[in-house]
């Protein structure tokens, strides 16, 4: 998708900004237990650091035509999509993990995607936004 856009905003000449949404998991290994090694996430990390590779990628690619790209990588962030997960386990993990010791809202990760698709983030591509609490200050 990312070529598409970029493609078509290089068609239209007047630059863009593609933003991808990557994850701190991206970042770190996520702690899981010893029985269940899946809760490690691994194919799920791996792929969210093939995000945070590709928007480098993109950036460099049409870095010449006025086309920016970079990603975010949101903590926790109560969305939906924990939904179906056992919530006592996730807050036990947010106690643990996260030095701020809370979810994110929906509302946090607002600013960071205004702030780059527009103007004031001119000159940042190839970047990723670490958006977690300080989950991976560790």
């Amino acid at each position: 998708m990312d070529r598409i856009a970029a493609n078509l905003m290089k068609k239209l000449g007047n630059g863009g900004s593609i933003i991808n949404t990557a994850s701190m998991s991206g970042h770190i290994i996520n702690k899981g237990s010893r029985q269940d090694m899946s809760r490690h996430m691994t194919a799920y990390a791996s792929a969210k650091a093939g995000v945070i590779q590709l928007t480098k990628s993109i950036a460099v690619s049409y870095a010449a035509d006025g086309i920016r790209c970079n990603s975010i990588s949101p903590g926790m962030v109560l969305s939906g999509l924990h939904d179906h997960m056992d919530m006592e386990a996730l807050e036990r993990y947010v106690e643990e993990c996260v030095p701020m010791n809370r979810f994110a809202s929906l509302d946090e990760m607002m600013g960071i995607v205004v702030y780059l698709a527009s103007d004031l983030s001119s000159y940042a591509t190839g970047s990723d936004f670490v958006i977690d609490g300080g989950v991976t200050i560790w």
